[in-house]
């Protein structure tokens, strides 16, 4: 899908890095941040304490429930409540969400200035549908300036031109190229991993108190989603390789890291405090959970397998303004649909959603949750429609409990 307007705005990028004197909202999706695995990293005894205290304030929701096993549905379902039955076209559905009622337009109403950032131009796109003030690709390598880069292709393409036959193949260089190389990326710096880690780490460095208007920041990054491209020292594996506890576990760690930096950042320049800071994925990733119960049976029968359950396993953290304390940790059994009415208590907006705030929550151990599961298919970004959408309720647990098959979404005929 081709972009709806320019996303490479070098205004757009300086006001990512400006944060509001007033009041900041802080909205963080770590795309396919699995629950389990920060909980590991939570209580790891060489680097759990210190996460622990970077941390400080927030609440862990260890039982927290995910919508769907992808990103596509999971993020106007976490945005708005809304769920996708197959009613609607795809992406005319997701667009109708994310312009209409939802958590970023509601900060928009309530006076914020609302700044997105994130990768792939399909989302981008989807998120031009909000009410946003400034958007931002994070597909640009923001590492190298592009006057710079460019400037080093004409330079080439010149000197290309005018060299001698026999010194063509120097500049050339297989493709390398003489003066563009000096501005090319490192092994594995095009990977998702290490741009979306350079933007953390440039936040991290340009971070400015400057705007006096309070600021929504939702950022959507990739750090720890497929590809597994690092090993335990976070350096460049060479390649990308098989999601598995290990390597999920390391690039998690490793993002970890940049996270604790970021928070720490926050609390150097005085607004850590002051703001609403929320931490999620969209989903869990592709490896089992350390707790499993009853296995998922499906209408003929077959039995669901083990990663159904970690893709219904995001993580979900939370700060509200001024908490104070220690990082804690929560058995209460959540769900993402619940975060929009959740933003929205806790800064003292109007609650307008169809689910629960997270402080509502008792009542929906009585209610139960949902999951609603359906296939990747090869199609899915052509397809007007998904395949069939199992509905799961889930009474308790989500880890351990049964998953009751209550209703199937077909698309249309």
């Amino acid at each position: 899908l081709e972009p709806k307007a320019d996303f490479v705005s070098q205004n757009d990028y300086v006001q990512l890095h400006q944060f509001s004197k007033q009041q900041n909202v802080i909205h963080l999706i770590v795309d396919g941040f699995q629950a389990d695995v920060f909980d590991f990293l939570m209580t790891e005894e060489s680097v759990g304490p210190a996460y622990r205290e970077a941390f400080s304030g927030f609440t862990f929701y260890r039982e927290n429930l995910g919508v769907y096993p992808y990103t596509r549905f999971s993020v106007p379902a976490f945005l708005s409540g809304e769920i996708y039955k197959n009613s609607a076209v795809k992406d005319r559905f997701i667009d109708t969400i994310l312009s209409g009622k939802n958590i970023l337009n509601q900060a928009k109403l309530e006076g914020f200035s609302l700044d997105i950032a994130s990768g792939s131009s399909y989302w981008v796109n989807r998120y031009a549908s909000a009410n946003y003030d400034h958007i931002y690709s994070l597909d640009e390598d923001i590492s190298v300036n592009p006057v710079h880069r460019q400037s080093a292709t004409l330079i080439d393409i010149a000197l290309f031109r005018s060299a001698p036959h026999f010194l063509k193949p120097y500049i050339y260089d297989k493709q390398k190229w003489f003066s563009s190389k000096l501005f090319a990326e490192a092994a594995g710096g095009s990977e998702l991993y290490f741009k979306h880690t350079r933007f953390l780490n440039s936040l991290i460095r340009r971070m400015e108190i400057s705007r006096e208007e309070p600021v929504y920041k939702y950022f959507h990054i990739m750090n720890t989603h497929n590809p597994m491209v690092v090993d335990a020292s976070c350096q460049y594996r060479g390649e990308a390789v098989r999601m598995s506890r290990d390597t999920l576990t390391y690039q998690s760690n490793c993002t970890m890291g940049t996270l604790s930096l970021l928070l720490e950042r926050f609390k150097a320049l005085g607004i850590y405090d002051s703001s609403l800071i929320v931490i999620q994925g969209d989903h869990g990733g592709w490896v089992g959970n350390y707790r499993q119960g009853p296995a998922i049976e499906f209408p003929n029968g077959a039995e669901g397998p083990e990663w159904i359950k970690s893709l219904a396993s995001p993580l979900l953290v939370i700060k509200p303004p001024q908490a104070e304390g220690e990082f804690e940790t929560s058995d209460q059994l959540t769900s993402l649909v619940q975060v929009p009415n959740s933003i929205s208590e806790i800064m003292g907006w109007e609650k307008q959603y169809s689910h629960l705030s997270i402080s509502d929550s008792p009542d929906v151990q009585q209610q139960g949750r949902s999951f609603y599961f359906y296939d990747w298919q090869r199609n899915a970004w052509e397809a007007d429609y998904t395949g069939p959408i199992f509905q799961f309720d889930i009474s308790g647990s989500h880890y351990e409990s049964p998953w009751l098959l209550s209703d199937v979404f077909h698309p249309p005929e």
